[in-house]
């Protein structure tokens, strides 16, 4: 699985629940992750928005300006 730290998570997954076939954890301390399957990844195309989301997310939090800002996967 995949884990994504996010902390507006159920924003997130609600924006992609459609998309993709992605779980929030039972477990309460994993309150700051989106679930994907293996299994259910079709393509890396599929979840490139969710990544850079994830990794746009982490560089707020860390202060740091992202050096993928202009660069597409």
């Amino acid at each position: 699985m995949f884990h994504l730290p996010i902390k507006l998570r159920d924003s997130v997954f609600d924006q992609f629940k459609e998309k993709m076939k992605i779980y929030i954890p039972v477990d309460p301390r994993d309150k700051n992750q989106i679930d994907i399957e293996l299994k259910d990844i079709v393509t890396l195309e599929s979840i490139t928005e969710l990544i850079n989301l994830a990794y746009k997310e982490c560089e707020k939090r860390l202060g740091v300006k992202s050096i993928y800002e202009n660069t597409r996967l």
